[in-house]
C-alpha cells in the first residue's frame, strides 16, 4: 500500500515537470528553433562553400525577443566555413525574424565574412 501511495505523487511530479518543459516560446505560431533554422538556411546560401558550414550551437547564440511594431527575434551567432581557397574562416551573423500570422516571416540577415 505504501508503494501505491508513493507512486502517485511521483507520477504527478513527473507529469508536472514534463508539462513545464513542453512550453515553447513562440511568436505568431513560429518557435525560436524554427526562426534559427530559417536564419541559418538563408545564411548558408550566402556562403562560398555552403557544405562546409558549421554553425554555433544554440546555447552559444545571442537570442533576444524584442517588440517594436510587433514581436520579433533578434539572433546573433557565428558560422565557420571554407573560403574559395579552402581555408576555414569564422563569420559573424545577425538575423531578425518577424513572424507573421497569415504570411511567411520577414527575415533580414547580415553576414560579416571572416578575414
Amino acid at each position: 500500500m505504501k508503494k501505491t501511495t508513493l507512486a502517485l505523487p511521483l507520477a504527478t511530479l513527473v507529469l508536472t515537470v514534463t508539462a513545464c518543459m513542453a512550453e515553447v516560446d513562440q511568436i505568431n505560431g513560429m518557435t525560436i528553433d524554427e526562426a534559427i533554422d530559417d536564419c541559418q538556411s538563408r545564411i548558408t546560401k550566402k556562403l562560398t562553400s555552403p557544405a562546409s558550414a558549421d554553425f554555433a550551437d544554440k546555447d552559444e547564440l545571442d537570442i533576444q525577443k524584442k517588440e517594436n511594431d510587433g514581436e520579433y527575434w533578434q539572433i546573433r551567432g557565428y558560422v565557420d566555413s571554407d573560403n574559395k581557397f579552402g581555408a576555414s574562416l569564422r563569420s559573424s551573423w545577425y538575423c531578425t525574424v518577424r513572424p507573421r500570422v497569415d504570411d511567411a516571416p520577414l527575415v533580414h540577415i547580415n553576414v560579416k565574412q571572416g578575414r
